[in-house]
C-alpha cells in the first residue's frame, strides 16, 4: 500500500521528534521548527495525528483550531492538504473564528479560567518529570 504524502510527511516529521526525546517544558518557549520542515508547511490534519478525539478540547476550551481539526478529519476528500500557512483563512472561510474567546479589557482572561482547569494535571506531569530527571541524574552518576 502506498503511502499518502500527509502519512509520509507525518512518518518523517514524528521520527525527527522521536529523536528529541520526551518534551518536558509544555510551555511554546522551548519550541523549536524541526530541521527538516518550517512549521507553515506542516499539514494541518497531522497536527491530530495520535490525538483520540475523545482527548480534543471541549466547552470552553474547544477553540477554532479544535473546530478546524474536526472539521478536516470529518471531511478528509475536501481539504485533503491544508498546510499550517493556509489555516488561519480556512479558519475564518468557515466561520470557526466566531469560536475564539472575547478578550475584554478589565474582565476575567478565559486562559486563567483554563490554568485553573488544568495546573493539577500539569502539576502531576511536571512532578512525574521531574523524578525521571532525578533518577536519570542519580543512574547517570553511578556510571
Amino acid at each position: 500500500m502506498k503511502r499518502s504524502a500527509i502519512q509520509e510527511h507525518t512518518r518523517k516529521i514524528r521520527k525527527e521528534a522521536e529523536a528529541l526525546g520526551p518534551a518536558k517544558d509544555l510551555s511554546c518557549a522551548s519550541w523549536e521548527e524541526l530541521k527538516s520542515e518550517k512549521i507553515s508547511t506542516y499539514y494541518v490534519r497531522a497536527i491530530a495525528d495520535g490525538v483520540r478525539r475523545s482527548r480534543f478540547p471541549t466547552g470552553e476550551d474547544k477553540g477554532p483550531l479544535t473546530h478546524a481539526l474536526e472539521y478536516l478529519l470529518d471531511h478528509p476528500y475536501e481539504v485533503p492538504d491544508l498546510k499550517v500557512a493556509q489555516l488561519e483563512n480556512f479558519i475564518k472561510a468557515m466561520g470557526f473564528d466566531q469560536y475564539a474567546p472575547m478578550i475584554i479589557p478589565g474582565a476575567e482572561h478565559p486562559d486563567e479560567e483554563a490554568v485553573g482547569r488544568w495546573q493539577k494535571p500539569l502539576s502531576d506531569f511536571h512532578i512525574t518529570y521531574a523524578g525521571e530527571d532525578a533518577k536519570a541524574a542519580k543512574a547517570a552518576a553511578r556510571g
